[in-house]
């Protein structure tokens, strides 16, 4: 007779196996041993996203494969709060202007806050 204890491990064994192998998607939200749902993304983040997904794996806004018109149309469709983008925002009055950095990009382009 097994032990309760042998049964959980081939459970979990078995379970690991059929998840390795199907590459199955966590069935709980809560399953921390496969990581944590992304929280949904505000509307200044998902332009974020936008951008990123304009400018590629490695394009830089020179770049040939760069529709720069669509690029700047999403940056015209933002109308998102005040709060999502305020906290990269920060002035250093002593300073004609201010740059803060908000997304590293793809290693050929940064997306910065100016103000002025």
């Amino acid at each position: 007779m097994a032990t309760k204890e042998t049964k959980v491990n081939t459970l979990l064994s078995s379970n690991m196996n059929n998840d390795t192998a199907a590459h199955h998607s966590p069935t709980s939200l809560h399953d921390s041993a496969r990581g944590s749902p992304e929280p949904p993304l505000d509307s200044f983040h998902t332009l974020v996203q936008a951008i990123n997904e304009i400018l590629g794996p490695c394009n830089g806004i020179d770049s040939a494969g760069v529709d720069v018109e669509e690029l700047k149309g999403a940056m015209r469709a933002f109308d998102g709060p005040d709060e999502e983008w305020q906290k990269y925002a920060f002035q250093d009055y002593s300073r004609p202007y201010t740059r803060n950095l908000v997304d590293r990009g793809n290693g050929k382009s940064n997306l910065v806050s100016l103000l002025t």
